[in-house]
């Protein structure tokens, strides 16, 4: 008869693997059989976001957009927002055929006007041609003051053309198009 010596890491092994199914069995015991228990919940409720159609309502929110170029070849955004001082408007401006970006920047409004620095492409003054302008605008914490938020009522107390509701709060987005 031959004896086979066992070394402390067979033994370890051979105690694990017969240990294993003896530890499925306790997982399909705590884990129920697979059958699902009704868990009591509380009344079903719904968010209550603004009714869109009433958002967009009145006179627009942008009342103007001008881009000019300036001595040099750099351009310049201003314009006229419905908004109180100090809220935050993003101003992209891209190229209108190939919707390429051309620069993003933030202004904040004052005294119901916004105005962006001059700036230039990263090659240089814009060429000729036609741009699309993108004024965008979120009313919640991330993007606006206190102030801003207690005098739009987080955004829910604008009415004008371009607000949408979303469940991260009120989103002003106006695109217009102009030839430079």
């Amino acid at each position: 008869m031959c004896r086979v010596r066992r070394t402390p890491r067979a033994v370890r092994r051979a105690a694990s693997v017969a240990a294993a199914p003896r530890l499925l069995l306790g997982l399909a015991l705590i884990a129920g059989c697979g059958r699902s228990h009704p868990r009591a919940s509380g009344p079903l409720t719904f968010e209550e976001l603004p009714d869109s159609a009433t958002l967009t309502r009145g006179e627009p929110l942008l009342s103007s957009l001008q881009a000019s170029r300036l001595p040099g070849g750099a351009m310049r955004v201003a314009g006229a927002l419905r908004l109180p001082d100090g809220a935050r408007v993003q101003i992209t401006v891209s190229e209108a055929a190939s919707q390429r970006t051309v620069k993003t920047m933030q202004v904040s409004v004052d005294h119901g006007a916004f105005e962006t620095p001059p700036f230039m492409a990263a090659t240089g003054p814009l060429p000729p041609g036609r741009y699309r302008f993108d004024v965008l605008a979120y009313f919640n914490r991330a993007w606006q003051t206190d102030q801003v938020l207690n005098e739009t009522s987080d955004g829910r107390a604008l009415r004008g053309q371009g607000l949408v509701p979303t469940p991260a709060g009120v989103v002003l987005h106006v695109t217009e198009e102009r030839s430079l």
